[in-house]
């Protein structure tokens, strides 16, 4: 039996859990042969003795046998990665004392860098040294900016997550003219109120954008920017009341989100948005609703605008032509009536009503007499169900019914073979 497989204290093909090892008494020499001789996928050592800090040398030395190392905790202020060390990934899931990443000469081996719980206040002055890198995490750390400039160094880079940090600014490249790969941003959780968005003017190859739980007052743009690849914008729990997109050029943008801000209308400043299919401004405090806001998005798709305090809805002139649109969300809001004349939605196929304040099935299927539409939760008449039988039985009305033991808090009618719920 070889070294490794004694020592694991799991009975896994694929990894082996080692209790502990002892770097000071030959235990790195043990580890290695162990590798050598009975090769898992994986090595996890849950107490790790070392005399001297388990970086530089140490990690110089580890590299020999594996591509990537993760620290459950790492306790040291400092972590070095020494000229030409080979590991491909390095994670420190809790480093809740260090304060400095120090790449020492160039790099041409790391791709995956991670670091939560730190106190790290910037990112690493050394990081450009690492010329492959692609990915890098940095969370719960206390940076409080983010200079653009410091990921321009990294030609690779393609992935940066800065969430749930400090960052109150994020500062712009001060050489426009960099090749930048980075394809996705993540700014969630952190402090930002303002934030101009020509700042990504740069990063061409952008395709996501996630700046969610900020405290964005204002979302801008000094001047008109084109980011050909973006396709996703993230917005959600910030603070916006408004959004004007008109001066940025997206031919690519496929979906913005904006849940959770302060909107009292739904924005028609979007611009030409080419590809733009999926909105959403799910609980704002909008309380009505023109479609004719949404009149230059042609590919539209779906609208989201659930749990919001809408009490009406209208179609303002001329005719609104949304030639893709089949999805429409309107549940939890307080409507008790809706019409959909002077709307041309070739393709709509579903809308929910849900939750709102309807006694009568609305007129819509005169309109579209495809439609499936959601009326569950609102007061509809069970004279009104009756005039609409034929849709409930081929399921185009969705409705509370009854099932199994529950019951109707007061009336109900019944068409194929379901009790539907209805007041009298």
């Amino acid at each position: 039996m070889t070294f490794c497989k004694a020592q694991c204290s799991n009975n896994d093909e694929f990894s082996c859990i080692i209790p502990k090892v002892n770097i000071s008494a030959g235990g790195l020499v043990m580890l290695e042969a162990a590798m050598l001789s009975a090769p898992f996928r994986s090595y996890y050592i849950e107490k790790l003795i070392v005399a001297n800090p388990p970086s530089g040398a140490f990690l110089q030395r580890v590299a020999w046998t594996v591509n990537q190392i993760s620290f459950d905790v790492f306790y040291e202020p400092v972590m070095r990665l020494l000229r030409d060390n080979t590991l491909q990934s390095i994670t420190l899931d809790s480093a809740k004392n260090l304060q400095e990443f120090e790449v020492v000469g160039t790099n041409d081996h790391l791709k995956e860098l991670v670091i939560d719980h730190s106190k790290l206040d910037r990112i690493p002055p050394t990081f450009g040294n690492l010329h492959q890198l692609k990915l890098i995490q940095i969370r719960y750390s206390r940076m409080e900016m983010l200079s653009l400039d410091v990921l321009a160094g990294n030609a690779e880079l393609m992935y940066a997550t800065f969430s749930s940090n400090r960052i109150a600014r994020v500062l712009p490249l001060k050489n426009t003219n960099t090749a930048v790969k980075l394809r996705e941003m993540d700014l969630t959780e952190n402090l930002i109120e303002y934030l101009d968005m020509s700042i990504w003017a740069p990063f061409k190859a952008l395709i996501r954008i996630n700046l969610s739980y900020n405290r964005l007052l204002v979302l801008d743009t000094q001047h008109s920017f084109t980011l050909g690849n973006l396709t996703t914008l993230y917005l959600d729990s910030n603070r916006l009341k408004t959004i004007d997109m008109r001066q940025l050029n997206l031919p690519q943008l496929q979906t913005i989100s904006l849940n959770d801000n302060n909107f009292t209308e739904v924005p028609s400043t979007w611009g030409k948005k080419e590809a733009l299919s999926y909105i959403s401004i799910n609980n704002n405090y909008i309380k009505s609703f023109d479609f004719g806001s949404l009149r230059s998005l042609a590919y539209l798709d779906t609208i989201m605008l659930e749990s919001n305090h809408i009490q009406r809805v209208t179609v303002s002139n001329p005719v609104v032509h949304l030639p893709h649109l089949k999805w429409i969300y309107l549940a939890n809001n307080t409507l008790n009536r809706i019409e959909l004349n002077g709307t041309d939605f070739p393709e709509l196929s579903y809308l929910t009503l849900a939750h709102n304040r309807f006694t009568s099935v609305p007129t819509v299927f005169r309109k579209y007499p495809n439609l499936r539409m959601s009326l569950e939760a609102n007061p509809i008449k069970c004279d009104n169900y009756k005039l609409h039988h034929l849709q409930l039985e081929s399921f185009q009305i969705i409705s509370v019914y009854a099932w199994g033991d529950d019951r109707c808090p007061e009336l109900f009618i019944t068409y194929g073979g379901y009790d539907y719920c209805c007041i009298g």
